[in-house]
């Protein structure tokens, strides 16, 4: 009877394991690993990150380079050197900074495999970010989470009919019972109507224009209160932005948080206002836990949301729009009921985060060509 082969070695690098939905898929991807097949590490070029002991918790090792400002080549050798002393096999790249360093270090390291996922429509990128895409393209196995990231790379030349889709998938959850009291906590009364929204605190996000949405909405339910779950630069700047629309009283900012679950059991709706998506974990968990969603229809989104049906959907930059989706949701609890249902129905069936895990299992293992260059990488 021929041995088992050894697992493979695989290495996540990412910026650092901070707020962000692209960090939730490394560590969820990382641990759901069949570790009979392989053995994850997660490197973190920076800082650990403040989903670091998430990471560890889950069973994963987490190292950090400590890199220093965005250029700092040296994370380079860094990165080579922990790759080949763990003989790693498979090096998976997350977000443009580790997307750069990573596949560097891998190609001068020999790396036999390296898969990158693009999380998002980067539409902030300029043409030489786009330049050193197509150039390290070369050798990558090109994964996006839905077709729109897909279809903007594809129309800028980066990997032409190379990419696979992988949409990001969540656990499957019981129903959770809905609870006030972690609301309660935050000042907000039992029978307040609460809209909230979740992520970083970053322009892509156009939280302002959920601001505005609840200053609209606010009109028509007095009663409406609002969360904004998450942390980031622009932070101090809606605060400010919230006394200035009179939502002082109205509107509380949690800072970053642990336990975005407990919280959402008593959301009435959770909105997205984003001006540019890949395809939101934020989002799949709120249709999991059966919190109805009214977001923007940008990036992967519509691939995830059918308006009236699963969500609502609704144009970006428009706070007009976003309150009447709100509105929508809230003032008639038979629709609020058909989208939970119909929402953890579509994430049950298309994005769960078992088939996510083993689609990319699947790229890891790369088919017989790679299986043959793992083989003679060990037996060098």
């Amino acid at each position: 009877m021929n041995p088992s082969p050894a697992p493979l070695r695989v290495a996540h690098v990412i910026w650092a394991l901070g707020l962000g939905g692209a960090e939730q898929v490394v560590i969820r991807l990382a641990a759901g690993l069949d570790r009979t097949r392989f053995t994850p590490l997660v490197c973190c070029l920076d800082e650990p990150g403040a989903f670091a002991p998430q990471a560890e918790r889950a069973g994963l090792e987490v190292v950090a380079l400590g890199k220093r400002g965005p250029v700092d080549a040296r994370v380079i050798g860094r990165l080579q050197r922990l790759l080949r002393r763990r003989r790693i096999d498979v090096v998976h790249t997350h977000l443009w900074g580790a997307d750069l360093w990573g596949r560097l270090a891998a190609r001068r390291a020999g790396t036999p495999v390296v898969v990158t996922t693009a999380h998002n429509v980067d539409s902030w990128k300029r043409w030489y970010h786009l330049a050193l895409d197509r150039w390290l393209a070369a050798g990558t196995r090109l994964v996006a989470v839905s077709h729109e990231v897909r279809a903007f790379y594809e129309e800028r030349g980066v990997g032409r009919g190379r990419w696979q889709v992988i949409h990001n998938g969540v656990a499957e959850l019981p129903t959770p019972p809905r609870d006030r009291r972690p609301l309660s906590a935050l000042g907000i009364a039992g029978q307040d109507p609460v809209a909230a929204l979740v992520g970083r605190l970053v322009p892509a996000k156009a939280p302002g224009v959920f601001l505005e949405a609840v200053q609209r909405a606010a009109l028509a339910v007095p009663s409406l209160r609002a969360i904004v779950v998450g942390d980031g630069p622009l932070r101090s700047q809606l605060e400010e932005r919230a006394r200035q629309l009179g939502l002082g009283g109205r509107v509380v900012f949690t800072g970053l948080r642990h336990d975005v679950a407990d919280l959402l059991a008593g959301v009435d709706v959770l909105a997205f206002s984003s001006e540019r998506e890949g395809l939101s974990m934020a989002m799949l968990e709120a249709m999991a836990a059966g919190v109805p969603v009214v977001a923007t229809r940008v990036g992967g989104t519509p691939e995830l949301i059918e308006t009236g049906v699963t969500g609502i959907l609704v144009p970006p930059g428009e706070p007009q729009a976003l309150a009447d989706g709100l509105l929508a949701v809230l003032r008639s609890p038979e629709q609020s009921h058909s989208l939970r249902c119909a929402a953890r129905e579509l994430v049950r069936s298309r994005f769960s985060l078992r088939r996510m895990i083993e689609d990319y299992e699947a790229v890891y293992a790369g088919g017989s060509a790679t299986a043959q260059l793992l083989t003679a990488t060990r037996g060098a």
